[in-house]
């Protein structure tokens, strides 16, 4: 019988084996899984599915860079152009704003 079982480290799942002997039970004939923690079996299914989508998505990160600024839109005619970029001009040279 297995069952998944949270712990405190990200994207690890633990399994555990049970096994028991029941003396004089002849009437338990059923074998069906045993579930240890909040969850059920398709919620277990459901997290094991999910994080191994996420596994496959982060393999995509370059851990160098592992994320990039949002992507921002700046016309050549805006006002407010330099500003947006963080630089100013300053005796006719662009400079890094300062606030």
């Amino acid at each position: 019988y297995e069952s998944c079982r949270h712990t405190h480290r990200p994207l690890q799942i633990e399994f555990i084996d049970v096994k028991a002997q029941l003396n004089s039970a002849r009437d338990v004939t059923a074998r069906v899984p045993l579930v240890i923690g909040p969850m059920d079996q398709q919620g277990c299914k459901e997290e094991m599915d999910a994080i191994e989508q996420a596994a496959k998505d982060a393999s995509h990160v370059d851990p160098n860079n592992p994320m990039l600024p949002a992507r921002s839109i700046i016309l050549a005619n805006d006002r407010e152009a330099l500003h947006t970029l963080g630089l100013c001009i300053v005796g006719g040279q662009k400079k890094p704003l300062i606030e």
